[in-house]
């Protein structure tokens, strides 16, 4: 008798344990991905991760999701780092393993480093700094806005393309980068030379006045290109944005 109830004792804690492995499958989290202007990014809810570095399979911990209804194209923890930071990218097909960092995250663990220029950490400021920069739709190319404060001071905008000109309010909501930080924010973007588009603004912060000529000398654009290390298109004609 004693050993007939010990056999149901055991048979109930193996149900009991399929039915939990069952329940912790069925919470798995079936996330989605978005093409990115140079790599492939994971959204979860309302975070984005992307591409940091290969790692190790080793290194991934407990499975907690999948991608694009793809279970063998696995989503695990990263070792004990918070999962709204960190993610591994597990393809069961060939075995390997990439890790990706939520976009916001700057801290990066010791021993962790990226081989993507994204990730740089000049970027990574830039991100949190200018965070309406980034992941902008390239279809129709990129307007880059510059205004002077001074001679010599530039200072530059970025909007996606579009074929309409752009409100007062959305160009007073530009926030003014140096020409070295907007050299870095473009080579975020896989996009033409020529589908970039420098457009003249005349900020009415700035007591600076850029005259029509200064605008209509193709010096002037060549220049402006020249410091965001852009090549020449002879074909773009120049823009000018005029204030309200």
């Amino acid at each position: 008798m004693k050993k007939k109830l010990y056999g149901i004792v055991c048979l109930c804690s193996l149900v009991s344990i399929v039915l939990c492995a069952c329940g912790k499958n069925t919470a798995l989290i079936d996330m989605s991905t978005a093409e990115g202007d140079a790599y492939m990014a994971i959204i979860w809810e309302d975070r984005t991760y992307i591409p940091f570095c290969a790692i190790s399979k080793n290194d991934c911990g407990t499975q907690i999701g999948y991608l694009n209804g793809e279970t063998d194209d696995r989503i695990c923890e990263y070792k004990d780092y918070p999962t709204d930071e960190w993610i591994v990218n597990h393809l069961m097909a060939d075995e390997g393993a990439i890790l990706f960092k939520e976009v916001n995250v700057t801290h990066i663990p010791d021993g962790l480093e990226s081989e993507y220029e994204w990730n740089s950490p000049e970027i990574a400021k830039l991100r949190e700094k200018y965070p309406e920069y980034f992941e902008l739709g390239t279809f129709k190319g990129l307007e880059v806005y510059v205004w002077q404060m001074a001679e010599g001071d530039y200072r530059f905008g970025l909007m996606q393309g579009t074929n309409r000109e752009k409100t007062l309010e959305e160009l007073m909501a530009l926030k003014g980068a140096s020409p070295e930080e907007m050299a870095l924010i473009l080579s975020t973007f896989d996009i033409e030379d020529r589908d970039i588009f420098v457009i003249s603004w005349q900020n009415p912060i700035s007591s600076y006045m850029v005259t029509d000529d200064m605008v209509k000398d193709p010096e002037y654009i060549s220049n402006v290109r020249n410091m965001l290390g852009l090549d020449l298109d002879e074909e773009q004609p120049p823009k000018q944005e005029e204030s309200e």
